[in-house]
């Protein structure tokens, strides 16, 4: 029996007809599957987190590979099956929730392998549900900031627990993503996931791949933009495959691409101020028709000190936003910065 097959078969013995709308479209080719599952370069030590698992479909490729799964998933009715389909393993958490109001950090420092069953997993459930106190701070201790277009408008809860620094992974214990994003919220959760980036060693995204254009666009391209430069700035990024509509069901209204991030020890560029530096990135691209002069003229510097300092960084101020490199992007955030501490 194919994949294709499969996927209807526990879609009708579920009475569940997939939601278009809530990004419920599932791979059913074996080829891209075993492409995603390459790309991640699995062992047996390493723990996974899976972001939409669906029908437990590439769950159930995971689980013997590694040491842990932990499978996160939003919609009820999928819960239910996941549960069902992967009641033999003993190396999977299943998560009933919006990976976007999870905290990863929190989320991904448990150990324990107490999820045996579907009543010992529904009792995990709700003792998270118990743990949701209103003591919660936020993190802000990267200052990851991006615009998230209208179309990918929903964006990650701005409380989150504040990890105690015993439950930060060392090294060796980094963990793998591999999510299949629903097109809505891919800005939000890639944000999501760098604003916990020192949990993880590689990200294995499926994206729309209009955005993945967007994620590897280089300087001068149309599809350069603020996300470009925050996925560049803590990643490597390497295109694995495409991914054709057909290869989905039902079938979505676009293609789709894998990208492989592999998150850097350090940034690919190193500046004095995070938050100013995405500030100015920010500033850059919201007006992309704009001269950068101009387009860049609320940073809370004087036009006239603007132009002066572009100059000095040998930036033409008539560019725009979207030919600067990230290096550039990074000289001028600094200088900039030291302008405005001087004033």
């Amino acid at each position: 029996m194919s994949l294709l097959d499969d996927t209807k078969k526990i879609l009708l013995q579920n009475s569940i007809r997939p939601q278009k709308k809530l990004g419920q479209h599932f791979l059913v080719n074996e080829e891209i599957l075993n492409q995603i599952i390459s790309a991640a370069q699995l062992s047996k030590e390493d723990t996974v987190l899976e972001i939409g698992a669906g029908i437990g479909i590439l769950t159930s490729q995971l689980v013997p590979l590694v040491s842990k799964v932990i499978a996160v998933e939003i919609a009820p009715v999928l819960i239910n099956i996941l549960n069902q389909e992967l009641a033999g393993y003993t190396n999977v958490l299943i998560i009933k929730e919006d990976i976007l109001k999870v905290n990863l950090s929190e989320l991904l420092d448990r150990k324990d392998q107490r999820l045996k069953t579907k009543d010992q997993r529904l009792k995990i459930e709700e003792e998270d549900r118990r743990q949701k106190t209103e003591d919660r701070l936020r993190i802000s201790d990267l200052n990851i900031e991006s615009r998230v277009p209208s179309s990918e408008s929903r964006v990650p809860s701005s409380e989150s627990r504040v990890p105690s620094p015993e439950s930060r992974f060392s090294a060796e214990k980094k963990i793998k993503v591999v999510a299949n994003l629903p097109y809505y919220i891919v800005t939000p959760v890639i944000i999501h996931l760098l604003q916990a980036k020192e949990n993880f060693s590689t990200l294995i995204l499926m994206v729309q791949k209009e955005v993945g254009d967007r994620i590897l666009a280089k300087p001068g391209s149309k599809t350069y933009g603020a996300l470009s430069i925050l996925v560049q700035y803590h990643c490597q990024v390497e295109r694995i495959c495409e991914v054709s509509r057909q290869c989905f069901y039902p079938h979505p209204q676009v293609d789709s691409v894998v990208l492989r991030l592999n998150i850097l020890d350090r940034p690919s560029i190193s500046v004095k101020d995070e938050q100013f530096f995405f500030k100015l990135v920010r500033a850059a691209f919201s007006k992309r028709r704009k001269m950068l002069i101009n387009a860049i003229s609320d940073v809370g510097i004087s036009k006239e000190r603007l132009t002066e300092s572009l100059v000095e960084n040998k930036i033409d101020p008539k560019r725009r936003g979207e030919t600067l490199t990230l290096e550039e992007f990074g000289r001028l955030s600094d200088f900039l910065k030291e302008v405005e501490s001087s004033k």
